[in-house]
Parts: C-alpha cells; structure tokens; sequence
C-alpha cells in the first residue's frame, strides 16, 4: 500500500470515527478502497453506519459478499441475507436469481442452502416460503446429501403446502420403503386430491389399488379405487381388477373386467386367449349359450388354438346334442397334430355317427 492510500484510509477511519456522514458517492469509493486493500474492520464500520440509519438492499449484498468471499465467513453472511429478506422485504426468486449470483461462487450449495435456512423465516407469502423448502429439499437430496435436514424440510413443505406433490412423492418412496402401508395409502389418497393433471390422478390411483390389493388384502377398497378414479384411464388396471374380484370371489366381476380388455385388444391371438377366458367365466356362471358364442369366436382367431373346441365339445355332451358334436370333433381332428389323436377322434365321431344313425332308424 502506498502513502497516498495510507493516509486516504486514515482519514476516511477517522470520518467513521467521528460518525460524520459521508455522501452516498464517497461511501462507495471508500468501501472500494477498504475492499482494495482488504482492510475489512473499517470496512464493517462504515457498513455498520449507514445501515443503522435503515436498510440499504446494496450495502448488505455486498457486505454479504464479503463476508463469504473474503472473510470465509458463511454463517453470517446467511444472517445477513436473512437481513436482506426482512429488510429489504425480498422476495424468494430475486434473492435465489439476482442475489445469490453476488454473494457465491460457482455451484456452492452448502452455503446456498445456509443461507436460504436463514432467509426462510424471513418469507412472508406462503409462495415464497413453499419456493424456498423445494430448493432447500432439492439441495438435500440431489446436491448435498443430508438425510436428516431433508426429511426435515420436507416435512415442514408437507405441513405449509399439504397438496405439495414433491413432498407427497418424497413421503411415498420413504413410507415405501419401511414398508409402512397406512402411511402410504394417506399419501396416494393426498395425491389423488390435489393432483393437477389427470395422468397424475391415474398413476396415483393405481398404485392407491395396488398397494391395497397386494400389500393389504382389501380387494373390495382396490375395486373401489379403480372403478371411481381409472375409468378413463390410459393405464392398464386390469390385473388388479381383475385379481380384486378374483380374490373376492366374484366370478360376474371378474367378467366385466375382461370383457372391458377385450375392446382395447386387437391381435387377433391374444384376442381368442382372451375370449376363451370369457367363456369359461360364462360357463361357470351358467351362461352357456354365451360359453358357446365367445368359443366360437376364439376357436377362430387361430388355427392351432384346440381348447375352445374341447370346451365346446364338453357343452355339447353335457347338452346330449350329438348332431352338433360331430362337426366339433372333425373340427378337433384337423387341429390336432399327434397321428394317434387323430385316429382316436376319427374313431370317437364315426362310433358317434353310426349311433346317431341308428337313433334315427
């Protein structure tokens, strides 16, 4: 340091001594000269000056910055953006997008997520506030990871915002996890409520039937589920659906599950494995002209599919219509591969032909 700039420092201490006010311009250049030659108590003094007689938004960005770029002080330059955003009544985005930049260098999170901790309290709307917990939550879980002040502020996210889906997402894979499935079902019920779009309501509807289903044991809660939120859903529930009633005993539900699939499908080989489940529901619950109407139609998706010709071979024998078992039985022997199956069914219908004969005689 020269003379000149000795003596430039010597008096403008002795003006902050005296607590004579200085012009804005002089201030300026004097805290550019404290700064230049790092002479940092009269630098505090004079800051501490002018800020005693109100807030001054420019003074404390900058005090805030040297606080932590020269004088490694972190701590208190959070309190003094907690400062900035009582004082200055700063808002969440100017002090992350506009502040912040000046105050650190590079992608320092820990002193970024310090300094919102104490900015937070300082937040008057509640869009502010709710802002400030997902970047600190952010901060916690994908920069620097701290288990802890993560469920923390997540929690206070959760209480502040209860419709909250970052909270709400965070909550559901922790409660996932410990396999705490009450908590989870008040969680995808939360999400259900305030979803804004509905693939969200979906997607959480159908996890809500799933876990109640599978993790639970409470079919009928899962069928509800699905049946109020999934109608029109692009998302495929029907296994739950379907395994719901199943578990239920209900064999009519089960029905309306699967012949609610059989319009979304269109190959013709999953249509007829399809259909041949449909008849078996129908046979089952005494249906069986309908049995026979959706075998038909599934025994002619694929020449090689042989179960709906045995099951319309049974209905036929169980109805004693002989004249109609015949054509079913050649109908059987060209889908069969094995030579000695074939045989025995050629045999089987001329026995059956020759006894129809006979009746008729």
């Amino acid at each position: 340091m020269d003379a000149t700039a000795a003596e430039s420092i010597r008096l403008l201490c002795q003006s902050i001594d005296s607590n004579r006010g200085l012009p804005r311009a002089e201030v300026l250049a004097a805290l550019d000269l404290f700064e230049h030659h790092e002479c940092w108590e009269p630098f505090q003094s004079l800051v501490h000056q002018i800020l005693s007689k109100g807030p001054d938004l420019q003074l404390l960005v900058r005090w805030a910055r040297v606080q932590n770029m020269f004088l490694h002080d972190a701590e208190s330059a959070a309190k003094t953006c907690g400062r900035i955003a009582s004082d200055a009544g700063i808002g969440f985005n100017k002090l992350k997008n506009e502040i912040l930049p000046l105050i650190i260098v590079g992608q320092d999170y820990p002193t970024e997520a310090l300094i919102l901790q104490n900015a937070l309290p300082q937040f008057s709307p509640k869009k502010d506030q709710v802002a400030c917990l997902e970047r600190l939550c952010l901060i916690y879980e994908k920069k620097n990871h701290n288990e802890v002040l993560l469920d923390k502020y997540y929690t206070q996210l959760l209480s502040l915002d209860q419709g909250n889906q970052k909270a709400l997402r965070y909550f559901k894979m922790i409660f996932t996890q410990s396999q705490r499935w009450q908590e989870v079902i008040g969680i995808l019920q939360a999400m259900i409520k305030h979803a804004a779009h509905p693939q969200d309501t979906y997607r959480s509807a159908q996890e809500l039937a799933a876990v109640f289903m599978y993790q639970l044991d409470r079919p009928q809660d899962a069928i509800a589920v699905i049946e109020q939120h999934c109608k029109n859903s692009p998302l495929d529930t029907s296994l739950i659906h379907y395994d719901a009633y199943y578990q239920m005993g209900d064999a009519a539900g089960c029905l309306r599950v699967l012949r609610y699939c059989l319009d979304s499908l269109h190959d013709e080989r999953s249509r007829g494995v399809l259909l041949y489940k449909i008849a078996l529901l129908e046979e089952k619950l005494g249906d069986l002209n309908s049995a026979k109407k959706s075998l038909a139609e599934s025994a002619k998706t694929s020449p090689s599919f042989i179960e709906p010709i045995e099951n319309l071979i049974n209905i036929a024998v169980f109805e004693r219509n002989w004249k109609q078992l015949m054509p079913l039985l050649d109908e059987l022997a060209q889908r069969t591969d094995n030579p000695e199956s074939v045989e025995r069914i050629r045999e089987a219908s001329k026995r059956l032909e020759n006894g129809i004969q006979n009746a008729d005689a």
